[in-house]
Order: structure tokens, then sequence, then C-alpha cells
């Protein structure tokens, strides 16, 4: 995985290698017409610039039917969507009942990307072109496949956590109808573990080979999250023959960690990234600051935050009474840590 810096916004940036577009500077661009929700469009692929372009042919169409994706710029009625914001590239076919995946006639090619919706919100944008030529869709494929699948920082295979029960308990079906052909149209490997009890993701980490995944992924709330984290961490600790005692130097896990937050407060997530978005995590991967706690020199847990005094004894009442008094645990437990009545 590559490094990352951060753009104005905060957001993470691949530190792009300066030599990667160099790559593609002796490619020739390829312009050929395409239709975009029913409107025909001159379409070039420059890979010298790394760059997907499209104008309009009709003077008629003077404003686009979908958003603008990514960090796109509008010049003159030109779209130029950086290939950079490109996530996954896939032939559209259309397939008779019975056909397999990957075969069919062949209706154009599909580009995955996003756009901006609202303040550090993103949202998955899928771009239909369509043109009836196959061997004139492959050039656009496999030239937009060859400048992502090696694009620094971006992952090929995900070890996914998921917590079922997390939040208001649909993450199985998120992840089945929205987040997983997310990244089937990104070709990556997903590797996917539904959480059973308290012990299962430290277990898991034991026994799996951390070097076969480019990214950690918790799925659920902040529970979910720090003990995905916990585990990662005393793996990599385990594998670098690190003794853990208080004061030591912890070994640095060697890859990002995803946090795809489905639960009730999601604070960690909110923390990152400002907001609590599951489809805006997915589209980028973040990387967090954490600490550990001791008692009596022994390691009890790693944690993203500390807390004590009052704002533990709150945070400690919301968890009890999370089940009974939800959607007013919060308010609930405030009210208990700052009064020694009785809840009634």
């Amino acid at each position: 995985m590559g490094d990352f810096t951060y753009d104005e916004d905060g957001n993470p940036v691949p530190r792009l290698d300066e030599c990667y577009e160099d790559r593609f500077s002796d490619y020739v661009d390829v312009t050929n017409p395409f239709v975009i929700k029913g409107d025909g469009f001159d379409v070039t692929l420059s890979l010298s610039r790394g760059m997907l372009s499209w104008t309009s042919v009709s003077a008629k169409v003077k404003k686009s039917k979908i958003p603008l994706p990514g960090t796109a710029k509008l010049t003159k009625g030109t779209v130029d969507l950086p290939l950079k914001d490109v996530y996954g590239v896939q032939i559209k076919r259309k397939r008779t009942k019975g056909q397999p995946e990957g075969e069919g006639l062949c209706q154009g090619f599909i580009v995955y990307t996003y756009y901006s919706f609202g303040p550090n919100c993103w949202k998955d944008l899928v771009i239909d072109f369509d043109h009836p030529s196959e061997s004139l869709c492959n050039k656009y494929y496999d030239g937009i496949k060859e400048f992502i699948t090696d694009f620094p920082g971006r992952p090929h295979s995900l070890k996914i956590f998921m917590q079922t029960h997390a939040g208001n308990q649909n993450g199985r079906q998120l992840f089945i109808n929205k987040i997983l052909p997310m990244f089937k149209g990104a070709s990556m490997s997903v590797d996917f573990l539904e959480i059973q009890h308290s012990e299962h993701v430290k277990q898991e980490m034991i026994h799996i080979n951390i070097d076969d995944y480019d990214c950690i992924v918790a799925m659920g709330g902040d529970g979910t999250a720090s003990k995905v984290v916990s585990g990662l961490l005393t793996a990599t600790q385990n594998r670098n023959d690190v003794e853990v005692r208080q004061g030591f130097t912890p070994a640095k896990p060697q890859m990002p960690v995803g946090i795809i937050p489905t639960g009730s407060t999601n604070h960690i997530a909110r923390s990152v990234m400002g907001l609590a978005d599951p489809i805006t995590a997915v589209l980028y991967i973040l990387l967090v600051d954490v600490c550990s706690v001791f008692s009596e020199d022994k390691l009890l847990q790693w944690n993203f935050a500390c807390q004590y005094g009052f704002g533990a004894n709150a945070l400690q009442y919301a968890n009890k009474y999370r089940r009974s008094l939800l959607p007013k645990s919060v308010d609930a437990a405030i009210y208990k840590a700052s009064t020694k009545k009785k809840l009634q």
C-alpha cells in the first residue's frame, strides 16, 4: 500500500509516485462517439494525461444528466474526469437467461466513480458509455483498467469483519445490496466474516495471514472498530516478536484500516471522516491513531480514545441502557452520571 497525504478538506489522497503517469506518456489518445444517458458524446481516453473526457456532439445538450464526478472539471462543455477518481471499469453486457457473467452482447463500458454530496460526503456514481462495438469498448476498458490497477495506495484484497447486530441491524442487507457491488465493480477480492461473539475477531486475527490482504475493514460500530484494530495491533506485535509491556514501542501495522460505520453512535468514524456515512467510508481508506490501556503492567486493550470521570461514567451508563431506552439512552446516561438518583 502507498503512503497518503491530505487535501485542503482533510480527505486522504494517495501520495503518487512522480513517475507513475510517465509510464503512459507514449500512449496515443483515443476518441470515439458514445451515448451517455441517451445523448451523444465524443469520449476521449488520454492515458498520458490520466484523463477520461467527454464532449456533447449536440448544441442542444446544455446540462448534464449526471452529477459532476469526482474532481472533474467542466470546461467549455467538456467534462475532464481524472482517472485517479475512477475505482472500477467493466464491459456492459446484455445477457440472456442462463448466460454466465462475462458473456453476452456488448452494449458499452461502465465506469465506477463518485461525486460529492455535501461536506465530506461522497456517493458512488456509475456512468454508462453505450456503444455496440466490443472491440472499441475493449480499447477503453483495457486502457482504464491498466491505469487504475496499479494505482498507488489502492487495495486489491480486503478482509472485512462485520457486526450484524450493530446499530439498526441492517448491516448484512447493506453489505449485500450496496457495498459488495461496489467492491465487485473495483474487482476487489473480498474475504468476509460475520462476528459471532466477543472474542471472534481476536481469535481470527491469530490464525489469518495478514500478508494475504491489503486492507483490514471493520464494519459496525465503535466496539467493532476497536476490536478489529486491537486484534490487528496485537497480531502485529506477535508477528514481530515485540514484548507487550508498559512503555514499550509497538510495531506499526503496514496496512490501512477501513471503518464502515453502521453502529448506533459511530464516534470513531465521525472523528475521522466528519460524518458516519457507510458509502463515503467505502470510497476511501482511513488511517487512525490509537493508544493502549494497561493495568498492573498487563495490556488490557488498544483504544482509539480514553476517558475517565464523568465522561467515562456516562458512556458506561449509555451502554447499560442502550437496549432498554434507545433512542434516549444517551440522555438517560448523562442524567444518571450527573446525579445519584435511580432511574425509574
